[in-house]
């Protein structure tokens, strides 16, 4: 908290900004729109960093990297971990199995079969996780999210112009409880899905949301003057 006079205020764990303080639990930033308790400590803790022609490094909640540099900004969140060793100790277990019945003969080799292919199937996504990252760049022309080096979810790009608003909502899904989104005239598109639920979660799309949405003023073209 921050004392201003005799009232206290609150001051933005993203951003900084002092905003008035409130009666509810929880204190909206009036600069970047976070929502956070101002008696806790934040989820995302600012660390800029700046190196060579003018870039600026935060770290975000949830292990989020976002790097500023001049015309591009780069949004890193990285995949689950923990699940991803999950998925790596299934497929062990599978290929365990495997060597234990791989003299199986006739129609049994079709359980075989597809013993083995759950067995890739866990690898993949276990290795995916453990070294993959959704990695959302805007630019001037467009917002790009990429997941890889190894994907799980297909590539977005989203041209500028069709954009007309960027949101975080939340969702009824156990996989994605947020979500951050574009409006299109195509539809709502999504941009990073958020796997963490409750106020963490809440937390971390909002700083998504704001990120990509600053990124966006700050890589816009100049108007030209006329």
């Amino acid at each position: 908290m921050v004392m201003r006079g005799a009232a206290p205020s609150a001051m933005c764990p993203r951003c900084g900004a002092v905003s008035p303080p409130a009666n509810e639990p929880f204190v909206q930033c009036a600069s970047c729109k976070l929502s956070f308790d101002p008696t806790s400590e934040p989820v995302g803790t600012r660390t800029r960093k700046r190196a060579n022609r003018g870039t600026e490094a935060e770290d975000g909640p949830s292990g989020i990297g976002l790097t500023r540099e001049p015309g591009e900004w780069t949004i890193v969140i990285p995949d689950q971990r923990i699940i991803g060793v999950f998925y790596v100790i299934v497929s062990a277990a599978l290929g365990a199995v495997f060597l234990e019945v791989r003299s199986f003969e006739g129609q049994e080799i079709r359980y075989l079969l597809a013993l083995v292919g759950f067995a890739l199937l866990f690898a993949y996504v276990g290795v995916a996780k453990l070294v993959s990252n959704l990695v959302v760049r805007i630019d001037e022309r467009q917002i790009s999210a990429v997941h890889g080096p190894l994907p799980l979810r297909r590539r977005v790009w989203i041209g500028r112009s069709e954009i007309s608003k960027v949101r975080a909502e939340k969702t009824d899904s156990t996989a994605f409880p947020f979500i951050v989104v574009a409006d299109t005239p195509r539809g709502p598109i999504a941009i990073a899905g958020i796997r963490t639920a409750g106020q963490h979660g809440a937390e971390t799309a909002e700083f998504v949301d704001a990120a990509v949405r600053e990124g966006l003023e700050a890589t816009a073209k100049p108007v030209p003057a006329s």
